[in-house]
């Protein structure tokens, strides 16, 4: 199996690896490996463990964590999938996320923000459909989860404004709003009410 250790640290006082984290250095490695960009990345489960990108169909008994799809420099679409494993995770660090949706205006279904430049793009735009989320769908229990991108263009590159729309939703379960970059559509992002 074709695979490579993500060594990850938990994000903030989280006890599970943050999505933003793991598509992170998913980028990073296929990047290296491939050129090209991410097309989907979506999450079955959580992590208190590493995990492993896998390029190769994992075996049996493998614990899925998340699964994606990549496309090459080249033109070729290939799969990955994320892979629980044994290795403790024991480092964290801060992460300041009230500074990301600080300054994030709503007007009926739709956040608008500029690029906060501490954090990744991923970080910016998961952060601030969660925003949308607990302003659109309040919750007295669980707690609103990123569980799926899907891109048409890459998203790590300079950028100043954010907008992210809701496009559909099942009441405290289920949301999915557009991304808009500088005005340009790049994707669909998911989110679902879970309990980490």
């Amino acid at each position: 199996m074709s695979s490579v250790l993500l060594k990850l640290k938990f994000k903030g006082n989280r006890n599970y690896l943050h999505g933003s984290d793991i598509y992170n250095t998913v980028v990073r490695e296929l990047s290296l490996r491939n050129g090209g960009r991410l097309k989907r990345l979506a999450f079955r489960s959580f992590s208190r463990t590493q995990v492993l990108l896998c390029w190769d169909t994992p075996g049996e008994g493998s614990i899925k964590v998340g699964q994606g799809q990549w496309i090459a420099d080249s033109g070729s679409e290939f799969p990955f999938w994320i892979i629980e494993t044994q290795v403790s995770i024991i480092e964290a660090y801060a992460f300041d996320e009230p500074s990301i949706v600080s300054k994030a205006s709503i007007r009926d279904e739709t956040l608008i923000c500029d690029y906060h430049l501490g954090y990744s793009p991923i970080e910016n735009i998961i952060a601030l459909t969660k925003r949308l989320a607990y302003h659109l769908m309040p919750v007295s229990s669980g707690k609103w989860i990123f569980g799926q991108l899907d891109l048409e263009a890459d998203i790590d590159r300079d950028f100043r404004s954010i907008v992210i729309e809701r496009q559909g939703h099942i009441a405290n379960r289920f949301m999915r709003c557009s991304i808009h970059l500088d005005g340009a559509f790049v994707g669909n992002i998911r989110f679902i009410l879970g309990n980490p």
